[in-house]
Parts: structure tokens; C-alpha cells; sequence
């Protein structure tokens, strides 16, 4: 193991050498200045995590222990709780912004870390990624929840199941209201049966949806809602950002 190790490291000090690495949030050249690829120490501290004082149902940051938050005192969720690593802000915006609409597939390994670092709830879980439509995924090349869900599987040694598909393409959520995001989003999911019976997911596993951002909670409700009818008795929300 330690050979390894340090053929990898050599690897990778030839590697900037070759092609030095920048910091996405300052610019400034990584080599080995970080534990993070393409993140320094200063612009890491910068980023608004979520550790203490959250809503436990929805994520919402700034929010008493133990204390639901106003909103989620309003509705009635299908999925039992959210969870986000950051706050959709600064470098955690631009970071879902690479990764999303300038293919930044290259970030995965520290998104990875982000997800280590936080010490998610992922025991015995199966993760499911919220699906894209098959004409915006052609478009963009990939769904971003995927690739989230592959990099923290094999941090926590879990399972991932397309259990859902989407059935209809959407209107991009970005810019709506909140009514108009629930609307948009209400009957756009089912059960992928061809997965469902592929993988024999047991309805008494843990179910944890995964996205890049929470923002009203219209989506993994979506989901969550369709998970629920099918029998699914335990579903939760891992998601990068809460907005």
C-alpha cells in the first residue's frame, strides 16, 4: 500500500507539473498547498457549511437545534429529512455551476471529500439519484446526481439504484417561483420498473434521494412522493447545497 501511495503521489506532482492546477475560487496555483484537487485551505474555509444549526427536516441552515424551521411548520413532506453539506452560496454556488453547465467532472473527487468530511448518515442505505430527462441528459452528456451518487458509494460502500425516471421533460426550475416550481415538477416522476426489478430493492431499505440543491423542496418531494406510493417506507434527501 505505501508503494502505491507513492507512485500515486509521484503521478501526481508530474501531473501539475505538466498541467498545474488552479483554485476554482481564487485562481491562485494548488500543487500540493491543499487536500483539496482544485480548492485552497483559504477559499475552503469560505464556504458556508452545514454543521450545527439546521432545520432536521429540511436542512435549512440558521435554524435552532432541534427547531423546525417556519416553512417546513407549513407543509407535510414525503421524505423524512434533508440533508446538505453547504449553503448555496459563494464557491459552494460556483462549484454545482462548474460542475452542472461546464462539465467540471474534474471536481468529483472533492465533492467526494466534501461528502467524507460532513460524516453522512449513509449506513445500509441505497442512493438514488433524482433522474434528468433523457433529452436535457443527452444535451448536457451526463446527470449530475449520478455522478454524486457513484463518487459517495464508494466512500460509504453503498448502493445506487435509478429506481426513478423521469417521464416528462420540465421546464428548468431555475427562475421559477415557488408555486411554480411544485407545479413544474408535480407528476414528472415513476418508478423505473426495469431497475425496480433488476436490483430487488427490499421496500423496507433506506432510500436517499440525491440532488446538487435544495431550494423549496418541490423535486425530492416529487420523488419522495413517488417512492412512498410504490411502498417505500423510509426515505430521506443527501444534497449538496441548500439554497
Amino acid at each position: 500500500m505505501a508503494v502505491k501511495s507513492t507512485f500515486r503521489s509521484m503521478g501526481r506532482h508530474f501531473l501539475d507539473f505538466l498541467f498545474p492546477r488552479a483554485c476554482l475560487g481564487c485562481g491562485s496555483a494548488l500543487g500540493g498547498k491543499s487536500t483539496y484537487c482544485y480548492i485552497c485551505s483559504d477559499c475552503l474555509r469560505k464556504i458556508d457549511w452545514i454543521r450545527n444549526h439546521f432545520c432536521p427536516r429540511c436542512g435549512a441552515p440558521d435554524v435552532e437545534n432541534g427547531t423546525i424551521c417556519d416553512e417546513c411548520g407549513r407543509k407535510t413532506f414525503s421524505f423524512l429529512r434533508n440533508c446538505s453539506i453547504y449553503a448555496y452560496s459563494g464557491l459552494g454556488r460556483q462549484i454545482i455551476h462548474e460542475l452542472k453547465y461546464r462539465n467540471g467532472r474534474h471536481l468529483l473527487p472533492d465533492i467526494g471529500r466534501m461528502g467524507m468530511e460532513a460524516r453522512l448518515d449513509l449506513c445500509d442505505t441505497v442512493l438514488v439519484p433524482v433522474p434528468l430527462h433523457w433529452w436535457r441528459r443527452w444535451l448536457r452528456g451526463f446527470n449530475q446526481s449520478e455522478l454524486i451518487c457513484e463518487r459517495l458509494a464508494k466512500i460509504y460502500d453503498c448502493e445506487v439504484c435509478p429506481l426513478l425516471r423521469r417521464n416528462h421533460h420540465t421546464r428548468r426550475q431555475f427562475g421559477l417561483g415557488a408555486r411554480a416550481r411544485w407545479k413544474n415538477v408535480g407528476n414528472a416522476f415513476q418508478i423505473n420498473e426495469l431497475a425496480f426489478k433488476k436490483m430487488k430493492i427490499a421496500k423496507n431499505r433506506k432510500i436517499t434521494l440525491v440532488d446538487d440543491i435544495f431550494t423549496t423542496g418541490a423535486t425530492i418531494e416529487a420523488c419522495a412522493k413517488v417512492l412512498v406510493a410504490a411502498g417505500f417506507g423510509h426515505v430521506e434527501a443527501l444534497t449538496l447545497a441548500r439554497a
